[in-house]
């Protein structure tokens, strides 16, 4: 039986992403454990992203480093999130490239692998 996707936004990305995470798992590092299935979901994301590579550097989905943030910067990050969920990760990491800030990007981008890392687990393509 296939999996049903909550979030239709992510469906076409998480296709698209499926054979890279089973490609990565095959990797001698990943076959030894040498690296998390967050690290896997994270790379598998970066080209999303950042298309020409970084430029620098309820419960929320927000990572814990962004308790600092602004209200301002705290709820961008979070639009980011919701655009990536209904739009796809491309539109919204375009949107976070626009915003001109590393530190939105960098929360959008560990935010957005969090959320598909769970995604990827709730739909079995990845272990708990």
């Amino acid at each position: 039986m296939e999996p049903k996707f909550e979030h239709k936004g992510l469906e076409a990305d998480i296709e698209r992403l499926k054979a890279d995470v089973a490609e990565r798992l095959k990797s001698p590092e990943a076959m030894r454990g040498g690296i998390s299935h967050r690290d896997i979901v994270r790379e598998a994301t970066r080209p999303l992203v950042y298309p020409s590579g970084p430029s620098s550097q309820s419960r929320s989905v927000l990572p814990d480093y962004a308790e600092d943030f602004s209200a301002e910067t705290k709820l961008k990050i979070e639009e980011l999130i919701d655009m990536a969920i209904h739009k796809g990760i491309e539109k919204a990491a375009t949107a976070a490239r626009k915003s001109g800030s590393a530190a939105i990007m960098d929360a959008f981008h560990d935010a957005v692998t969090t959320k598909l890392l769970e995604e990827f687990q709730r739909l079995g393509i990845l272990k708990k």
